[in-house]
């Protein structure tokens, strides 16, 4: 059995150094140029649709928000657009697994260690605005929320407009189709076993899971609600102004957060 030392002081500077780095870099808009060359008082926009992977007809939302939206809001953002309840732990993925994954969230409750952030595969995602991954229309990456039950969405950026400071609130839902899974059901996988159940009194199960989930309509979804949500969970004067939001929206029902499960696998 091999025996690794300790790491030495001088390691964990070095470390820490490399992961500063990689969150200065990360802080970089990759549209800076153009937004530099805008009219004065306008901003960009990003049209961002929200697909949850695997389902089947699909679960989808159509959203605006600013270009410079920072990563936790943007978490926020899904987090009330689809529905869920904030109670587990997240993470955006960027890249594919043939070419190297590279992971952005809060390194504390996801037990990230050092060496990870100090290689980038790891990045503290707290001052990370959106446009510096997504630059280009198509441009896409995957957000991960609550790792057993592995509920993965597709952001897609569709398009970027040009607007005024104070033409709207944002963020914002256009539209969307479908519910949105219960929590802890099982992915979506136990999502369509669920479905198959409530379908089914004669099944054995039915009544108990109607008991926990209760009355549920699939093919719901709520545009008003959603933007009443958004609305209240955003500091619409901070958006109007073009600021970015000190901290992170005001979700709805939270809960303690999930088991955590490092990113690197």
């Amino acid at each position: 059995m091999l025996f690794h030392p300790p790491p030495t002081e001088a390691e964990f500077r070095y470390w820490h150094a490399q992961a500063r780095q990689h969150e200065q870099a990360a802080r970089l808009s990759g549209r800076a140029q153009v937004q530099a060359e805008l009219p004065r008082g306008q901003r960009e926009v990003f049209q961002v649709k929200i697909v949850l992977e695997g389902s089947k007809p699909p679960i989808w939302r159509r959203v605006l928000i600013p270009a410079n939206l920072l990563l936790p809001d943007l978490h926020g953002v899904v987090q009330l657009a689809m529905g869920w309840h904030a109670s587990h732990l997240y993470h955006f993925m960027v890249g594919l697994r043939s070419e190297g994954l590279r992971f952005y969230g809060d390194p504390d409750p996801l037990d990230i260690d050092l060496i990870q952030q100090a290689e980038g595969i790891f990045i503290n995602d707290l001052n990370v605005p959106i446009d510096h991954l997504l630059v280009n229309r198509k441009d896409w990456i995957r957000y991960e929320y609550d790792f057993g039950d592995g509920w993965i969405h597709r952001l897609t950026l569709e398009d970027i407009h040009v607007q005024p400071l104070k033409l709207a609130r944002l963020p914002r839902c256009l539209a969307g189709k479908r519910a949105c899974p219960p929590e802890d059901c099982g992915g979506v996988p136990g999502y369509e076993q669920a479905l198959a159940i409530l379908a089914d009194p004669a099944h054995p199960e039915h009544q108990e899971l109607l008991t926990w989930i209760g009355p549920f309509d699939p093919h719901r979804f709520d545009l008003e609600a959603v933007n009443a949500d958004l609305v209240e969970s955003f500091d619409a004067p901070a958006a109007a102004a073009g600021a970015r939001p000190a901290a992170a929206p005001r979700l709805r029902r939270p809960s303690p957060p999930g088991p955590a499960r490092s990113p690197d696998r």
